[in-house]
């Protein structure tokens, strides 16, 4: 039954991040909308990360948190439009190939507790 749980709760999150999404669109509309939707995606293919990892031991390797963290920053502010990063392409690379910056951001929910 443990392992039924372990296995179903990535299929969870991808249910109530759907939900989630379905509300946020039928509560908002415009602008504040697609900043909602980016931050959304982001929480959604994070925390599919975080549920896919699933020795959840605690880890003190507060440089490894600290440095997730910031690249998780620096590609919501780049897909919200307040940063562009021209030096590293990093927005074209968004813009044109957005399933491997999903992957990656699952990648960094699952690394944050490795």
């Amino acid at each position: 039954m443990k392992q039924f749980i372990t296995t179903i709760k990535p299929l969870i999150v991808l249910i109530l991040s759907y939900v989630l999404y379905q509300v946020s669109d039928w509560l908002f509309n415009g602008q504040p909308y697609t900043m909602l939707v980016a931050i959304i995606t982001l929480a959604m293919f994070f925390s599919l990360g975080l549920v896919l990892h699933t020795n959840k031991r605690k880890n003190q390797d507060w440089i490894k948190k600290v440095l997730i963290s910031l690249m998780l920053i620096v590609i919501a502010f780049d897909r919200l439009g307040i940063v562009q990063i021209q030096v590293l392409s990093l927005s074209r690379l968004i813009n044109d190939y957005p399933s491997i910056i999903n992957g990656f951001v699952v990648y960094l929910g699952w690394l944050f507790f490795e």
